[in-house]
């Protein structure tokens, strides 16, 4: 069975959460504040920003359809797959979070994000070689021994 958001045809929630998130000035605060005008439902979020956005003063230019569908193939392409808040297996703990990312990158099982006690990892974004190299392995060990690490 596929995920549902694989395939030629996308879920809509998804597509509209990757559109609101894409768009130049949408942030995780504002995306949510979004989504709170729209009761929840993403797709109702996308159809009300740019009136919300105009009331303010700011004109928003939504990020295309395309841009949302190509960040899902090239996921997929690369082994990975996009976890939304939206979804059940969403983890709930990051789920209570102010600022909670819309989207995931996820690589690996979409169950163990509920499951396990997740490692987070987050590092420099110049990091020596030696530090990825150490790093890439301490992650690889505690993932063997059932963590869920996520970066």
């Amino acid at each position: 069975m596929a995920r549902k958001n694989e395939g030629a045809k996308h879920d809509a929630s998804l597509l509209a959460t990757l559109r609101l998130i894409r768009t130049y000035g949408v942030g995780p605060l504002t995306y949510h504040r979004l989504l709170a005008h729209a009761g929840g439902d993403p797709v109702q979020a996308l159809k009300l920003a740019p009136e919300l956005a105009s009331k303010c003063g700011k004109p928003l230019t939504l990020a295309p359809q395309s841009v949302a569908e190509k960040e899902i193939e090239i996921a997929h392409k690369n082994g990975c797959f996009l976890l939304s808040i939206h979804d059940p297996d969403y983890p709930d703990a990051l789920q209570q979070i102010e600022d909670a990312p819309p989207i995931l990158h996820c690589m690996g099982q979409k169950g163990v994000l509920k499951r396990n006690r997740p490692l987070a990892v987050v590092g420099a974004r110049n990091a020596s070689a030696h530090a990825r190299q150490w790093t890439k392995r301490a992650c690889r060990e505690v993932s063997a021994k059932g963590v869920t690490v996520i970066s």
